[in-house]
């Protein structure tokens, strides 16, 4: 039996240090995102329109689809969200203007933006909304600890987004 473990084990190390080969192919290069970086996904602008908001009580909700949102976003990355405002700058979600919250979540392959009244009033949205969504992996996440991820500019320059 001691002799059929040595055999054994010296066949295992024999494949291993054998049956490794330096020389192989070249494997497939992985796809580079439209923002330059393979680990960020800057998005395009969505327009809401005023018609596509869902109501449920009080709350308005839109249901975006996001395929750049994976099972390792969800686990351990980082979704941010910024609506457009009238003077063209990027602010993030969740804020809070004129009484009316406006906040995110976000699951597998898609983002879901909500607005409801501080008062529990109804909202009424009657112009387009424009948002942008920031995918972002863990390890760019770890690899960037001093990003203000609130200022759209910030997070634009230290990930090389294109608008």
């Amino acid at each position: 039996m001691k002799n059929l473990l040595k055999k054994m084990a010296i066949l295992s190390i024999a494949m291993m240090v054998f049956g490794c080969s330096k020389d192989g192919a070249t494997g497939a290069t992985g796809a580079t995102g439209a923002t330059g970086n393979a680990n960020v996904l800057g998005t395009t602008d969505f327009t809401i329109l005023p018609t596509d908001w869902q109501s449920s009580g009080n709350l308005k909700y839109v249901s975006i689809a996001n395929n750049g949102i994976n099972q390792s976003i969800v686990n351990s990355g980082v979704v941010m969200v910024y609506q457009k405002s009238s003077t063209g700058a990027y602010i993030a979600l969740p804020f809070s203007y004129q009484g009316v919250d406006t906040t995110f979540s976000f699951g597998l392959n898609y983002i879901q933006i909500s607005v409801s009244a501080y008062n529990g009033s109804a909202v009424s949205i009657s112009a387009n909304t424009i948002i942008r969504a920031v995918v972002i992996s863990a390890s760019n996440k770890m690899a960037n600890p001093n990003v203000n991820w609130n200022n759209y500019e910030e997070v634009k320059d230290v990930f090389k987004l294109k608008d």
